[in-house]
């Protein structure tokens, strides 16, 4: 009897985690080889959005099997589809993306801020920190001299 109690939860453990779903990965550079921050990767068929890490990594996990098709776009570089991804018999998928530069022209922009401390992974946009250290580092003059080198910002300095 204790033997097959024992059989008996085995074969139900086995059922509980044989199918967590699908997982899809990546990495997402531009044609420079640089890992591309906050990107937004979207899965269209799942109706899924995420955002690359520090490392430019991206992971969707608990996927139905299934062909999904996935949307890259961040700003100042050209949006990316990648169709026809296959998780039909297979456990995971990873890619790597490139990301073409795109200049990107605005009328205006409007910069926000506020006093409330935000962890940056729970913020639903990409954004771009500078630390003290950095601005340190550079040594700019003026504000446009700082923001000069922010990947996806274009300063013109006017007279």
């Amino acid at each position: 009897m204790r033997i097959l109690f024992i059989f008996a939860f085995l074969l139900s453990f086995n059922f509980t985690f044989a199918d967590q779903g699908r997982i899809l990965t990546g990495k997402v550079t531009d044609s420079d080889g640089n890992i591309v921050v906050n990107a937004q990767v979207h899965l269209v068929q799942a109706n899924i959005t995420s955002f690359t890490d520090d490392q430019g990594d991206f992971l969707f996990i608990g996927l139905e099997a299934g062909v999904y098709s996935l949307e890259i776009t961040h700003i100042g570089y050209e949006m990316k589809s990648v169709p026809d991804i296959n998780l039909i018999g297979k456990f995971s998928q990873s890619f790597t993306i490139v990301l073409s530069k795109k200049a990107f022209y605005a009328d205006r922009i409007l910069v926000t801020a506020t006093r409330q401390l935000s962890d940056q992974k729970k913020i639903p946009v990409p954004l771009n920190v500078i630390s003290a250290d950095d601005i340190s580092l550079r040594l700019p003059q003026t504000t446009a001299e700082l923001l000069r080198e922010e990947t996806g910002l274009f300063v013109q300095k006017t007279n």
